[in-house]
């Protein structure tokens, strides 16, 4: 007997798994803009950012589209008025 059971769900929860940590890594990208943003200028959060914060968080090593859709749902939940990004650049298909 094993003491290590796998799920059958595995492949599905390790890929919530990655989604959870890219969406906490592109609001945490967020939230660092906003605070270094002096008032009236616009916000910038760029993938690189979410790559970079997901590297930093969580040593996670992603692919650009990836970060990018992470962004691209953030942004569409948080609102977007007053920053500018590079994520609707990238093609969400990988």
């Amino acid at each position: 007997m094993s003491l290590f059971r796998r799920s059958k769900s595995t492949p599905t929860t390790a890929a919530e798994h990655l989604r959870r940590q890219l969406a906490n890594a592109a609001d945490w990208s967020i939230t660092i803009a906003r605070r270094r943003t002096t008032p009236g200028q616009p916000t910038r959060v760029t993938v690189d950012d979410v790559l970079a914060r997901a590297a930093h968080d969580f040593n996670l090593l992603t692919v650009p589209p990836q970060a990018a859709a992470a962004l691209r749902d953030r942004l569409h939940v948080r609102g977007t008025d007053n920053i500018t990004t590079d994520a609707y650049h990238y093609d969400p298909t990988p």
